[in-house]
């Protein structure tokens, strides 16, 4: 499996320093090297290549303090626990880590809580083998590491002395603590003594019982059961370094510049850029672009740098957290995002900038603000409030995504927020926070409040350095292309005119005027396909219709794939109460139901109306569905009175020739083959459900009938009302 390392060299390091350091802050270098679940032999050789670069060109200094700091970050947040971790690759991890060649770096191994909600994190398999043999473990909390055995069905001699070998080498870990996650037959106790905290196996706790040195003991794992210790056991053992919340928390633990532990994805490589200049509005179809865009972009597997170019910029609210919350996705380790801001951003496209890796901001740039900035295409209103108990959740999903206090992202959009900017007694690190996040973290008495930050007004380039939020002021591109090295020139993407074309299109389409008529052609189409089955021509053209409007709608960031699975699984339903379950029950009912659900979710931008604004749209929204309505109608009249009527279009449906009168007493069909007038008056019995076209069994033998309309189930009993040359009308037999 392939690693996903990455590093920051200590000069970048220092290039990143933009704002000067209050005097409690050190200015100690980060470093950030990922390490893929589970271990094999390709982790381990990249991690080991990271390691030696990063020991090469660090100075020996004389303090261990003053040592740069290694995160060795495992990829728990994934949701991987490291089971099925090789040995001999995690063994020459652990010698590596445990050699002379690492004393010149502080090692810290760090598990991070998974990002999947419901999902335990646990490090264990091997992988445990690295985590201890690192200077110092941090892990979030709510993390648990331990059951190291997990792949190992009877645990060798050999692994057994090894693990024994590093617990007495490393010593970070008591042996026996150790001894217990790899040996599953071990019990585990921790006992109180006069000097102190004591783990011990069951022959140590009596020799400290018979002595009398037990004062209490507790027990963490029983013979024949894994030993699996969680984060805040571990700290208040002392066992571990550090209990963080995220990677910035642990930065400010470790007295590193905030955001200074993350990746680097060029790997040694150049840097490969493309640019998206942000228009002066960020509407729905601009962000699915460039949403679009960047996938396509980036699945190409060249580029590594995504710049966002925005001047003066506002945006709609959706729009906007749809495409912060796609930017705050990518692994920073493959893909780094630069936001430039060279003007204005306010509002939610704030929100936006704070949603990538990188910030930077010309000298008189603003971040945030609720003017809107002056600059064309930009609306008046941008409409009322919306709840925004229902925003938070997204914001703080993007925040934690990307590391940031969530916080500041949410003053950005609420006007009435109060954030502090707030410095902690101990590290200098400064935070932004409203008193809800002040509230919930870890130490709220060591952070020193040191006043309001103005967010209505906006925050300027030297204000959102001093915040670290803003990595450094740069006022052209080309600057940009300085600080990054960059050895080829951006490449903006753009729209293309095909790309334009096709916009204009679904613009037209996805409007309130065209879409419901496209809901009213498939319905009708649909109608006709089903009146007269087997021509196909009705049903391609509702077909047609239905594609058009979902994807008119997706262009439009109406539509996502829920929708749409939505109304394919409401059209199958309908399809199976047709021809597979007789009646019109609970398949009909709720495919019928689906098929509106999806429509109206389909032609609205939101889920519930939360806004006037909102509950003024839902009149729009319902439009298609009665435009669907109106053309099952129209199906129906025109079958019946307008088509067959028709010199042309009476070839579109299967009826019967007409019958043309010879004489006064005899009518005869000039094209028929077959006369059923014979059947006149009998009876017989349905072999197929009547939609209204089927299958009955007349006298014995078999016979394709017609209904006057209505859907008779199979089985029922019918009656022969008219036979004229190959056409047998039934009605139910009363």
């Amino acid at each position: 499996m392939a690693l996903m390392a990455g590093l920051i060299s200590s000069s970048e390091a220092s290039a990143l320093t933009v704002a000067a350091q209050d005097p409690a802050q050190s200015s100690r270098v980060g470093n950030l090297v990922q390490i893929s679940l589970p271990i094999d032999s390709g982790v381990a050789t990249s991690v080991k290549q990271s390691l030696k670069r990063i020991a090469d060109r660090a100075d020996a200094v004389v303090r261990p303090e003053d040592r740069p700091v290694v995160v060795l970050e495992f990829e728990t947040h994934r949701g991987k626990t490291g089971s099925g971790s090789e040995f001999e690759a995690c063994v020459a991890l652990a010698r590596l880590l445990t050699s002379s060649d690492m004393n010149r770096l502080n090692t810290v191994a760090y598990i991070p809580k998974s990002r999947q909600p419901g999902v335990e994190t646990i490090l264990k398999g091997h992988a445990v083998l690295v985590a201890i043999c690192a200077n110092q473990v941090a892990m979030d909390n709510d993390t648990k590491i331990g059951d190291a055995a997990a792949d190992e069905s009877n645990v060798d001699p050999l692994i057994l002395n090894f693990y024994q070998g590093i617990a007495s080498k490393r010593s970070r870990f008591p042996v026996p603590v150790i001894q217990s996650m790899i040996d599953p037959r071990m019990e585990l106790y921790r006992v109180t003594t006069a000097e102190g905290i004591v783990f011990a196996d069951g022959d140590r706790l009596q020799e400290l019982e018979s002595s009398g040195d037990a004062i209490e003991t507790s027990t963490l794992a029983q013979a024949g059961k894994p030993t699996v210790l969680n984060a805040q056991q571990l700290f208040e053992d002392r066992l571990i370094q550090f209990a963080s919340d995220s990677r910035t928390d642990l930065a400010r633990q470790l007295n590193l510049e905030p955001g200074s532990l993350e990746g680097d994805p060029t790997e040694g490589r150049d840097w490969n850029a493309v640019q998206v200049n942000i228009p002066p509005f960020l509407d729905q179809r601009t962000a699915n672009w460039t949403v679009r865009s960047l996938k396509k972009e980036i699945a190409s597997g060249k580029v590594n740098l995504v710049i966002l170019e925005m001047n003066e910029v506002t945006g709609d609210l959706d729009a906007s957290l749809r495409l912060a919350t796609h930017l705050s996705q990518y692994d920073s380790h493959k893909i780094r995002t630069v936001a430039h801001v060279k003007g204005k951003i306010a509002g939610a496209a704030a929100v936006v900038a704070l949603s990538v890796d990188h910030l930077l901001m010309k000298e008189d740039a603003i971040l945030g603000g609720h003017d809107l900035p002056d600059a064309p295409d930009v609306p008046e209103d941008l409409g009322d409030k919306p709840d925004w108990s229902d925003v938070i959740p997204t914001v703080r999903r993007i925040a934690e995504d990307k590391q940031r206090d969530w916080s500041i992202m949410m003053a950005m959009l609420d006007s009435g927020l109060r954030v502090s900017r707030y410095r902690n007694r101990d590290s200098g690190q400064v935070r932004l926070l409203s008193n809800e996040e002040w509230g919930q973290s870890a130490d709220p008495d060591a952070w020193q409040e040191l006043g309001q930050v103005d967010t209505v007004s906006g925050m300027t380039a030297a204000a959102a350095s001093q915040a670290y939020l803003a990595r450094a002021i740069m006022n052209d591109s080309d600057q940009v292309k300085t600080f990054y090295q960059l050895k080829s020139e951006v490449r903006t993407v753009q729209k293309s005119p095909t790309d334009v074309w096709i916009e204009q299109i679904a613009n037209t389409l996805s409007s309130p005027f065209v879409a419901p008529w496209l809901l009213f052609g498939a319905m009708f189409f649909f109608s006709s396909e089903m009146s007269a089955p087997g021509l196909g021509v009705p049903g391609f053209l509702s077909a047609v219709c239905i594609m058009l409007f979902f994807w008119s709608q997706y262009l439009d960031g109406n539509a996502d794939a829920v929708e749409i699975l939505l109304f394919v699984a409401g059209l199958i339903f309908v399809l199976m109460e047709i021809f597979v379950v007789p009646g019109f029950g609970i398949f009909g009912i709720g495919g019928l139901l689906m098929l509106m659900t999806s429509v109206v979710l389909a032609s609205q931008k939101f889920l519930l109306p939360r806004t006037a604004e909102e509950i003024a749209q839902i009149p729009y929204s319902l439009m298609p569905v009665l435009a669907a309505g109106l053309g099952f109608f129209a199906a129906l009249f025109a079958l019946r009175k307008v088509i067959p009527n028709s010199p042309y279009l009476n070839r579109l449906i299967l009826d019967s020739r007409r019958a043309k009168k010879e004489s006064f007493e005899e009518e005869v069909d000039a094209e028929a083959v077959v006369d059923w007038s014979f059947l006149m008056g009998q009876t017989g019995e349905t072999v197929t459900r009547l939609n209204p076209a089927g299958k009955a069994r007349i006298d014995g033998q078999v016979y394709d009938v017609i209904s006057r309309g209505q859907m008779i189930d199979k089985g029922e009993a019918v009656v022969v009302v008219e036979a004229v040359a190959n056409r047998v009308v039934v009605t139910p037999k009363t």
